[in-house]
């Protein structure tokens, strides 16, 4: 059986992926893009967001006292709804629309990497397996919340 902590972080990973996997997409078709595929890029990516910042940021902070992980986390959190609003409020197909995806693309997955290399390894050395149990519990009401399939 995947242990809470393990299943907490294959979300994260599968979240991220499918962010990435649609940002790939956008980027390599721009004239064959679908509104709808931006639109589910806007929601996935918002909802990511909301995620960490609700529970796995929060739980950090209180489990820390405000340790410096979140507040950094926030900040690259920033930089991405920024980019988003760019790549959602440009006219699709152009050359700076395009510029615009790429560089969120290449942001996303930075912060990605970023979070599976210092969050993941701090959420690892602080958390008991029963706060992992809790974590899991938060994070599975929030994905029903938001129609997410395990």
């Amino acid at each position: 059986m995947e242990s809470s902590s393990a299943k907490v972080f294959r979300w994260l990973r599968e979240d991220h992926a499918k962010i990435n996997e649609l940002l790939c997409l956008v980027k390599s078709s721009p004239a064959h893009l679908k509104p709808q595929t931006l639109v589910e890029l806007t929601q996935l990516v918002r909802r990511s967001i909301s995620i960490e910042e609700s529970l796995l940021y929060g739980y950090l902070e209180e489990k820390l006292n405000g340790f410096e992980i979140a507040a950094e986390a926030v900040a690259q959190h920033e930089i991405l709804g920024e980019l988003l609003q760019r790549v959602t409020n440009h006219p699709a197909y152009r050359p700076e629309w395009i510029q615009s995806v790429e560089e969120l693309r290449i942001k996303f997955e930075s912060h990605s990497r970023w979070e599976q290399k210092e969050l993941f390894g701090v959420m690892e050395e602080i958390f008991n397996p029963t706060e992992f149990d809790d974590l899991l519990e938060r994070y599975q009401k929030i994905r029903d919340e938001k129609n997410v399939t395990a």
